[in-house]
């Protein structure tokens, strides 16, 4: 038996606080009911990444139904079953190249002394800056030369946390990489970003 606070279990919640071990759930008939269910295919489509280790998907992906063969679902499951292929066969590699992409651009921040709140090591990098009513110039610098990245202005958030998230691919080559990294180093000493003093404080 565990301690924890009143918290239930798959809608149960014992009444002294003490909860008892997780019992199994079996995850695959509500898959298979997912999977059988045509007028959700697409939305099944779009949220693919999510059953990609299931190997039971899998299986059951490459059994194509007949409702399946219809022009309109056709192109989805081509992609589906290509991401499959992709996955099974390149998937370790390709998640590791993009780890250690997104590790470069880490250190790359920390010895510039730039504050970001990734510390999952995760390729979506959000840098903070020091002022929020620079971010409209920020995206346009960042833009004119030639990285995309997504802008959080307020009050979509708070307005210590104005700045801009990029977000790293399996498609981005090291000659991007090191680019981004030239371009935020140059942003750096035009816009005042947040530092690392942020996170000691």
């Amino acid at each position: 038996m565990v301690q924890a606070p009143k918290v239930g279990l798959n809608g149960n919640a014992p009444d002294d606080g003490v909860l008892p071990q997780p019992r199994a759930v079996d995850p695959w008939p509500a898959v298979d009911r997912l999977i059988d269910r045509a007028p959700d295919w697409d939305a099944l489509c779009a949220h693919r990444l999510h059953l990609l280790a299931a190997r039971r998907w899998r299986e059951q992906a490459r059994e194509v139904p007949e409702w399946l063969v219809e022009a309109e679902h056709a192109a989805s499951l081509a992609t589906v079953l290509a991401g499959l292929n992709v996955n099974e066969q390149r998937g370790d590699e390709i998640r590791a190249d993009l780890h250690a992409k997104t590790a470069r651009v880490l250190d790359a921040l920390d010895e510039r002394g730039i504050y970001t709140p990734n510390r999952d090591g995760l390729p979506v990098i959000e840098i903070p800056l020091s002022h929020a009513e620079d971010i409209g110039d920020v995206g346009t610098f960042l833009f004119d030369n030639g990285i995309y990245v997504t802008l959080a202005a307020y009050p979509l958030v708070p307005r210590d946390e104005v700045g801009f998230r990029v977000q790293l691919t399996a498609s981005n080559t090291d000659e991007q990489v090191d680019r981004l990294i030239d371009v935020v180093s140059a942003l750096a000493d035009r816009y005042p970003l947040q530092t690392k003093a942020r996170e000691a404080a």
